[in-house]
Order: C-alpha cells, then structure tokens, then sequence
C-alpha cells in the first residue's frame, strides 16, 4: 500500500479545487477565445482588403 505524505494530498486537494474552478468559468473562458479568434480573423481581413 502506498502512503502519500501530506505534501501530495495538498497537491491533489489544489488540482481538484482549481479544475472545479476552470469548469466552473469554462462559459467565460470560450467567449473570450472566440473573440480572440474572432478580431484576429477581421484584422486579418482588413489589412487584406
């Protein structure tokens, strides 16, 4: 059996917490990629124009 020090069951509490927070503003995170995407691909357009 493995014993996992506290060190590790700190790490894992942590990983858990900030994934339930990324999950949690996923909505958020996706908007403001597509709109990354979105300006990148109109300035691309105006400088062809």
């Amino acid at each position: 059996m493995v014993r996992w020090g506290l060190g590790k069951w700190i790490s894992l509490v942590i990983f858990i917490a900030s994934l339930y927070i990324i999950w949690q503003i996923r909505q958020i995170l996706l908007l403001i990629f597509a709109t990354v995407v979105l300006v990148t691909a109109l300035n691309l357009l105006v400088r062809i124009l």
